[in-house]
């Protein structure tokens, strides 16, 4: 399935609040995003900053998964990963 940019947004951003509404008590989230292109990396689950955030609001999380597909003709994997080479991914591995 392909969404246009402005409904990939709107689709994260209904993601991130139906989990900040269960936030408190989620002890295991796995999300599969790999069907959802995302050429923005200003978005979860690219965005290292907006990611760190999202989980920090899960208290009782004891367990994430995070299933995505990088569009290599869009997105410089090596730039991503940098995103996330920072004490506290490196602490929550």
């Amino acid at each position: 399935m392909l969404y246009a940019p402005n409904e990939r947004s709107y689709w994260y951003q209904q993601l991130t609040n139906c989990i900040e509404k269960f936030s408190s008590s989620l002890i295991c989230l796995s999300l599969n995003l790999v069907d959802v292109p995302s050429r923005d990396l200003d978005e979860i689950p690219f965005n290292s900053i907006k990611l760190q955030h999202l989980l920090e609001s899960m208290k009782e999380l004891k367990e994430f998964h995070l299933y995505a597909k990088l569009d290599a003709d869009f997105i410089n994997s090596d730039l991503i990963l940098s995103e996330f080479e920072n004490e506290y991914w490196f602490d929550h591995n």
